[in-house]
Formats: structure tokens, C-alpha cells, sequence
């Protein structure tokens, strides 16, 4: 940060749900969209599915449990968590205290949950990042994390790539354990709604296609806050070794990179859609998890959110000599993403409550 202490990501953590639903299912029951479309133009192959008992909690302690495994010695010993999501589980009740005592959290830590957009993940990364360098915190943990395959229509474009997972971070000012030392962000805002669900609406709408045609959305709000990010650095893309963009289809950091002048070696390693789908606030951060994962010391990551309605976060990671020494004890992303259990259509819907039943059940076959 620029005002205080030097901050940084000391361990991470990803969670992927195991089971997956190709775009081939959605589309041979409802036969709106080509393949081609699909698979070519917007490169999307899978999704996740999440389990009848999984939701955006229960997948953020276990994202959260392999960040503190990686980190150590220093188990539990964190003192706040901010988590960010688009899709809780509950509309009037926090989810950070749950994921507090989940990891063992004592009751001084101070818990809060950021929500109402797919940026939330970030938007936690960076109060975490603050209030760890004004000294106010030790250390942090943030979280992003999101089950839009849960909240998209059945028989819309959305179904085709919402999917679920979470990432987690540790930030802390201990120079000793920080593996990627954490930039200032950068934030371009404006109230655009192209995507959004209204209270006791359980789909997300889409603003037109109209809007998401133009790129006022991703494109433009990230490429602005990219290009004035790098212009506060004075970097240029050439002097970036990865770019992690947010991606609900993984065409668009693609288009994003290309636009701003960076090379597809720069965002390969950072794309996760093509094989697990839209990830909402844990998009980025299943990404620059999967990056962290076989990066070198020295190396600079370019990190950019986007949420619907809420614009675009931007910051800086550079890695360090620590993250050779990092346990990395958990699955790395791209283990679990060939960790996988291909279910069909039908399986996807029945798992993911997309046909309400009663509330009550009168008799045993109710």
C-alpha cells in the first residue's frame, strides 16, 4: 500500500467443486445456441455443479482450511475475515462469522460480508490489504466466492457458463512469509446495470444485449482501470509477466489482453473459464491462485475484477523469494480441475434445486 506498511499474500487457497456439466447438456435440451458459438467463440466447455449440501459457505472453509494448511505454523492465528460474494446463502445474515468459527477463529476476530457483486472477492482483498498495512490488523484473510450456477435460468445463455467455486488469501506484513507483496488498487466506478437480481428474485437478468454487446461492462471499466493503473506505475504491458482478468466466458480476458497490448503468454496461465465457467467473485482468484501456483520469484501479476453495477478493481502482485519455500500442501487449481465427475443434465438440475419442492413434506413420497 502507499500509506503504511508493505503488504502482502502470504498463503491462498482454491476450492473447485468435483462434478461438471458440459456444454453439450444444457444445449441438447434446449438446442438454442451452436457449438461452435460456444466451445470457439466464447470458449466455454464446462462448468462446475455443485453438491445438494454445497454453497458458497461450505466452499470457502474449505478454500480458507487449505490457505491456512499452506501457511503453517501460524494455523487460525488471523485477525479479521471479509468475505465477498454475489450469492449468499442467506439474505439477512452474515456468512463471515460462520466461516470464522468454521476455521477456529477466536471471538475477538472481526468478521464482515461484502456482497452485490462479482467484484466482491477483490473489494475484500483490499480492505484486507488496508487494514493490515494501517496496522489495525495483523493479518487477514479474504475471500471470494460465488455459486452463479445456482442463480442463472434454466434455458438462458447464462446457464451455459455459470458455475461455482472459491478462492482465499492470507494478507499479512510479515516480510518473513509474504509470497506476493500487494500493490495500491485502483478502482473505476459507474452504475451500470448489465447484470442484476432483484430482491426475492432468485435469477440474475441480464441489462440487454444491447449493453453486453457494447463492452461497456468488462471491456470498458477494466480497460480503464487498467490503463490508468499502469500509467500511476509507469509500466507499460510489456513489463508484465501475468495478467489475471476477470472471465465469465474465456474469450473476454483474451479480448481485454489483446485490446490493452498484452500477449496471450501473459494471460494464459490466469484462464480458468474454459473448463470451469463463470466463477463470479471467486473468478479472479481461482485464477491468480492457479498462477501463483508455478510462479517464480520476481514475477508481477496484473490483477483485474468486475463486477455487475459495482466497475472494476485493479492492483499489482509481485512475487517473492518466499514462495519457493511455500507448503503447498493442498490440491494446486489445475489438479483440481482435472479432478472431475461429469454429471448429466438432469443430474445438474436435481443438484443444484433448480425444481423447487415443497417446503414440508406431508408423507414419505411427498
Amino acid at each position: 500500500m502507499t500509506n503504511g506498511k508493505a503488504v502482502g499474500i502470504a498463503s491462498y487457497g482454491a476450492y473447485i467443486p468435483r462434478h461438471r456439466l458440459s456444454v453439450e447438456e444444457p444445449l441438447r435440451i434446449w438446442n438454442n445456441m451452436f457449438l461452435s458459438v460456444l466451445k470457439e467463440q466464447l470458449m466455454i466447455s464446462e462448468r462446475a455443479v455443485i453438491l445438494p449440501d454445497e454453497d458458497t459457505i461450505t466452499m470457502s472453509a474449505e478454500a480458507a482450511k487449505q490457505a491456512l494448511s499452506r501457511w503453517g505454523d501460524h494455523r487460525r492465528d488471523f485477525n479479521a475475515l471479509y468475505f465477498g460474494t454475489c450469492t449468499n446463502s442467506y439474505d439477512s445474515r452474515p456468512s463471515s462469522t460462520l466461516l470464522a468459527e468454521a476455521l477456529g477463529a477466536e471471538c475477538w476476530t472481526t468478521c464482515c460480508d461484502l456482497q452485490f457483486s462479482t467484484k466482491s472477492g477483490t473489494a475484500a482483498l483490499q480492505i484486507a490489504s488496508a487494514m493490515v498495512s494501517s496496522g489495525a490488523m495483523g493479518s487477514a484473510i479474504a475471500i471470494g466466492a460465488d455459486v452463479i450456477n445456482k442463480h442463472v435460468a434454466p434455458g438462458t445463455l447464462q446457464e451455459y457458463a455459470g458455475s461455482a467455486g472459491a478462492a482465499a488469501f492470507i494478507v499479512s506484513e510479515a516480510e518473513q512469509e509474504v509470497i506476493a507483496t500487494i500493490g495500491p488498487f485502483t478502482t473505476y466506478t459507474s452504475d451500470l446495470s448489465d447484470m442484476f437480481r432483484l430482491s426475492g428474485e432468485r435469477y440474475i437478468r441480464s441489462g440487454g444485449s444491447a449493453v453486453q454487446e457494447s463492452g461497456l461492462g468488462f471491456l470498458d471499466h477494466i480497460g480503464r482501470a487498467v490503463e490508468r493503473h499502469l500509467s500511476r506505475l509507469s509500466l507499460k504491458p510489456k513489463d508484465i509477466d501475468y495478467v489475471v482478468f476477470q472471465q465469465p466466458f474465456a474469450v473476454v480476458p483474451i479480448a481485454l489482453a489483446l485490446r490493452l497490448g498484452f500477449g496471450m503468454q501473459q494471460v494464459t496461465q490466469g484462464l480458468v473459464a474454459y473448463e470451469l465457467g463463470d466463477l463470479g467473485s471467486a473468478s479472479v482468484g481461482v485464477g491468480l491462485a492457479n498462477v501463483l501456483d508455478s510462479a517464480e520469484p520476481g514475477q508481477t501479476i496484473l490483477l483485474a475484477s468486475y463486477g455487475f453495477g459495482a466497475g472494476a478493481d485493479v492492483t499489482l502482485l509481485t512475487t517473492t523469494e518466499n514462495i519457493r519455500a511455500m507448503r503447498r500442501t493442498g490440491p494446486s487449481v489445475e489438479q483440481q480441475i482435472q479432478q472431475k465427475t461429469v454429471v448429466d443434465y438432469a443430474t445438474a438440475m436435481k443438484y443444484e434445486h433448480k425444481y423447487m419442492k415443497v417446503d414440508h413434506a406431508l408423507t414419505a413420497w411427498s
